[in-house]
């Protein structure tokens, strides 16, 4: 997390900076008008923006979203959660904040979009997963993985770190998740079958959309689950109903009337991060996830866990 580090150490070092030198240029007063107005009112709005970006990464939202699919005699309402990217500031206690709102919404399934870690071996962060036996506590639980699980950086397939997918899985099936790798389930709940499918990471090179659906048939509510929306164009994918993703971060920081800044290297429109876009084949809801990749920072787009409630 060395780049976490230097970034926080270089914000207390301009924000005592600025702190100092706004402090200066009020006490002497200066008669240039650079000086003794524009200056300071700079160094304040950059000060602020400053504050506003490291503070927003921490103000969890809670999204709702009503999908009509029409499957279901009764409302299926799901947790969604992408992208937590465990770092210092973000491990257990940030958890236990996630799975106190969870368990307020009672949903009747909880999801996971991958992207647990972000480039740190696991073993930092191995006390942490025992928090997520209080999610799969709530309802029942399930995971896919994220390029940032694999150690992959890039549609390029590039490995650029370790590969803890691994690991992760025992952590997770330990904490009563279940993970599914280009694998399905049938879920009964309420009485009702839904089929969940899992889609491995779709930049990871040994993904099997094929697979993942070998055992999926019939009429009912059929939901895929994947890091990456991308895995909604895939052939495997026309005959479900929905696809469940993140991966996007929304962006992680956006302005308003232009959207999102950042690119996720993506066939999903970046227009379309952070959206539920309902006329699509299948309908693809995409969440602007709980952590931040790169710099711990976001933007008129809080980290969210997405209540969707289907109908």
């Amino acid at each position: 997390m060395l780049p976490f580090y230097i970034f926080e150490t270089l914000s207390v070092i301009y924000l005592v900076g600025t702190l100092l030198s706004v402090f200066f240029l009020l006490k002497k007063r200066p008669t240039n008008f650079l000086l003794g107005r524009i200056l300071p009112s700079i160094l304040i709005i950059g000060l602020i923006l400053l504050v506003e970006i490291q503070i927003e990464p921490y103000q969890i939202n809670i999204r709702r979203q009503d999908i009509q699919i029409g499957k279901t005699t009764s409302n299926l309402k799901i947790a969604l959660i992408s992208d937590f990217h465990l770092s210092p500031l973000k491990n257990d206690g940030y958890l236990e904040r996630v799975a106190k709102k969870i368990n307020q919404e009672n949903p009747d399934l909880i999801l996971f979009a991958g992207d647990f870690l972000f480039y740190d071996h696991i073993e930092k962060y191995s006390s942490d997963f025992t928090i997520f036996k209080k999610f799969s506590a709530i309802a029942p639980t399930y995971t896919v993985f994220g390029n940032h699980d694999y150690g992959i950086g890039d549609s390029r397939h590039s490995h650029l770190y370790f590969d803890q997918h691994e690991k992760l899985a025992k952590l997770l099936e330990k904490a009563g998740v279940k993970v599914l790798v280009d694998a399905s389930d049938n879920i009964i709940i309420k009485g009702e079958e839904i089929q969940l499918v899992g889609f491995d990471e779709f930049w990871h090179s040994s993904k099997n959309p094929a697979q993942a659906i070998k055992n999926v048939e019939g009429k009912g509510l059929k939901i895929g689950l994947s890091h990456n929306p991308d895995a909604a164009y895939l052939p495997e994918s026309q005959n479900l109903d929905i696809i469940l993703s993140g991966h996007t971060h929304g962006g992680q920081l956006r302005l308003p009337l232009i959207g999102a800044l950042a690119e996720a290297e993506t066939f999903f429109p970046r227009s379309d991060y952070g959206h539920f876009i309902n006329n699509s084949k299948p309908k693809i809801f995409n969440t602007v996830g709980l952590g931040e990749s790169g710099l711990p920072i976001r933007f008129f787009n809080h980290p969210e866990i997405a209540i969707l409630n289907i109908q």
